[in-house]
């Protein structure tokens, strides 16, 4: 687990890859809105955000709050469902 040191209020995050992470989460949200709804899109964008943070090794509390500060369409438990099958499934295929 990487360590992260929190970052102040009302600043973005200053991990280097949040900015990847963030687009990632802005176009599953895109693709995820009433207008688009194209779900299958959102969802590999998700996967992303999420392949992003398990690289880096951000913590649960890390990710937690760049998740709330993108504040993205798609929901927390549908990213962490996501991070949790790209674990499971390099476990099993590791």
């Amino acid at each position: 687990m990487k360590h992260v040191s929190p970052w102040p209020m009302n600043s973005e995050c200053p991990e280097k890859r949040f900015g990847q992470f963030k687009n990632a989460l802005n176009y599953a949200s895109h693709h995820h809105s009433g207008l688009v709804n194209e779900w299958g899109e959102a969802k590999s964008y998700v996967q992303v955000a999420a392949e992003i943070a398990i690289e880096e090794q951000w913590p649960y509390w890390a990710m937690e709050r760049m998740f709330v500060e993108v504040a993205p369409l798609v929901t927390w438990d549908q990213f962490m469902q996501t991070y949790i099958n790209i674990l499971n499934y390099k476990i099993n295929e590791g």
